[in-house]
Parts: structure tokens; sequence; C-alpha cells
């Protein structure tokens, strides 16, 4: 097995393992680091960042919203199916 897949599988049960709360920290340390990267960036290349981080951004915000916005909408009693 390559050194990649043997990382995305150990990834896997990692998320498995882990609760809302290990996930929201996760995306909060993601977010500031992305913060301090976007401090770092010199004054003449944030435009071309802002692009690159925006052109990132966009398309994963849709397929996220697209997954989870029907579990934000089900209203039934049960648990909804994966």
């Amino acid at each position: 097995m390559s050194v990649v897949k043997t990382l995305l599988r150990r990834a896997d049960h990692c998320v498995r393992q882990s609760t809302w709360k290990d996930l929201a920290l996760i995306k909060l340390c993601l977010a500031a680091l992305g913060m301090l990267l976007g401090l770092a960036v010199s004054p003449r290349k944030k435009k071309p960042a802002t692009l690159a981080a925006g052109l990132v951004f966009v398309p994963t915000y849709l397929l996220l919203l697209a997954r989870y916005l029907p579990l934000l909408l089900w209203a039934g009693t049960e648990e909804p199916e994966d």
C-alpha cells in the first residue's frame, strides 16, 4: 500500500474516532493558521493570494453545504441515514 493511501486510511480512522468538538478544534486551528499565513503575504501578492483562497473556499464550502444541508432540514424522529 502506498504511503498516501496509508495516511488517508489512518485519517479516516481518526475522524471516525473524533467527536464534533475535536473537528471544531481542528477547524479553528486551521482557520487561525490561514489568518497567520494571510498576514505573512506581502502587500503586492495579496490579490493573487485572495483569489487562490477564494477559488479553494467556494467549491469546498458548496460541497460541504450540499452534504450538511439535508441534515439541517431533516425533521424526522429517527437518526438520518448516511
